[in-house]
């Protein structure tokens, strides 16, 4: 396991998802080429923070940095108000400049309010899609573009 999953696993050990951990390593293996993913952010390729995943390279080098790990997107999934389970970043793009936020709630309420937010709809089902999405977003293209990056500024991506 590597220590990006392993922070996620206790993350989600943390809110009680330790179920969850389990059924999203099913899914890895049951989508080694994490088609279902890719079919999620080419259908929602007009966001923009989806759009950073699709094309890195149009985007300003991350600034933002947790210790030695740059941060573009730290994708979250929860559940809102009306039981729906939604995707959305922690760091967004606004002015120019990558902005994190000090909460999740925090997060989410940007996302809503500027409709910068995956609806996976309501269910177990809908929740495993959410989680699997936010955990295992990134497509091996934008791996490789921050490969670069990541050598040059001695830095991991999250």
């Amino acid at each position: 396991m590597r220590l990006e999953e392993l922070m996620q696993a206790l993350n989600y050990a943390k809110k009680g998802r330790g179920r969850d951990l389990l059924i999203q390593e099913q899914l890895k293996q049951s989508d080694p080429y994490n088609l279902q993913n890719m079919m999620v952010l080419e259908k929602n390729k007009d966001l923009q923070f989806v759009d950073r995943v699709l094309n890195p390279e149009q985007y300003p080098t991350p600034t933002l940095m947790d210790g030695n790990k740059m941060q573009t997107h730290v994708m979250a999934a929860e559940q809102d108000e009306d039981g729906n389970w939604v995707a959305f970043p922690n760091v967004v793009m606004k002015d120019g400049e990558y902005k994190k936020f000090n909460s999740t709630d925090q997060a989410m309420k940007y996302a809503k309010d500027s409709n910068q937010i995956i609806n996976f709809g309501k269910g177990e089902n809908a929740k495993q899609k959410a989680l699997n999405f936010s955990i295992n977003y990134k497509p091996e293209s934008f791996k490789k573009y921050y490969e670069d990056v990541q050598q040059n500024m001695g830095g991991l991506l999250s």
